[in-house]
């Protein structure tokens, strides 16, 4: 058994992305960890991060694909740990979510996507990254 989650899910939405859970990283606050994922992108480009972090979670994945000269070199190779730094963010400022999140024992967690088999996980060939990492933020989490 798995729990699956997405931003329209009727139970765990608050694991998505997009969901509203404000946390600070580098004393700035950020709305959603798709905000500041999508930010991070563009690491030489502070107008282009200002308009991510202030816009909605939707338009700013889609501002994160933006083509431009400030895209980060090593993208790939650095993108899980900043969704895990995110990800730890969120639930770590939120006790909310962190009891949330915990509450899930030791169920699997598969974010629901169709279209991402990387973050996504329900195909068989999904990567389920997105569930695999917030099962280690709820592994690291304290016990209340």
């Amino acid at each position: 058994m798995a729990i699956e989650f997405n931003s329209k899910s009727p139970q765990f939405s608050e694991f998505s992305n997009f969901h509203h859970a404000p946390f600070e990283i580098n004393n700035l606050i950020w709305p959603s960890v798709e905000n500041y994922f999508q930010a991070q992108k563009f690491p030489t480009d502070p107008i282009l991060q200002e308009k991510i972090r202030k816009a909605s979670p939707q338009v700013a994945k889609r501002l994160g694909r933006t083509k431009t000269p400030h895209f980060k070199f090593n993208w790939e190779e650095c993108k899980e740990d900043i969704m895990l730094e995110a990800l730890q963010a969120k639930f770590s400022q939120h006790p909310d979510l962190m009891a949330l999140l915990k509450s899930t024992g030791s169920t699997v967690l598969k974010e629901k996507s169709a279209r991402d088999s990387y973050w996504g996980g329900t195909t068989k060939t999904a990567k389920n990254r997105m569930g695999i990492l917030l099962a280690s933020v709820r592994d690291s989490l304290p016990i209340e």
